[in-house]
């Protein structure tokens, strides 16, 4: 084999390399954002069975640690925010740095929020 060839074949395996690294980093972020949703979910699953058990939704000054779930960080290292609007909950990850939230809202949002329930399933 000549350098030339060498050259060539060097090229050819850069180029494939490149298209897998960006195929893989696509399919992270889609993963990082299901996981997420999926963690929203049991939380809200969580909710659920604290209003069935207790009649009442937890105290959102006290934030997740009552539910006993295991992990409250999503997969950007953020913390999931629970708050109550009136009396619906709603769960929020801020999603990736520059990147939309992820809102569910178990009951129904109050205006303002938008969730992307139906979108996760």
């Amino acid at each position: 084999m000549t350098l030339i060839e060498i050259m060539i074949v060097i090229a050819i395996l850069g180029l494939i390399a490149s298209a897998v690294a960006v195929n893989a980093f696509s399919n992270y972020r889609d993963a990082q954002r299901q996981r997420a949703t999926l963690d929203i979910k049991n939380i809200e699953t969580a909710l659920k069975l604290q209003l069935v058990k207790r009649g009442s939704y937890p105290d959102p000054a006290n934030g997740l640690a009552g539910l006993n779930l295991e992990s409250t960080r999503d997969p950007w290292g953020n913390d999931y925010v629970y708050a109550l609007e009136g009396s619906k909950p709603i769960i929020r990850s801020n999603g990736p740095p520059g990147g939309s939230a992820i809102v569910v809202c178990p009951e129904g949002c109050p205006s303002g929020y938008a969730s992307v329930s139906k979108e996760a399933k």
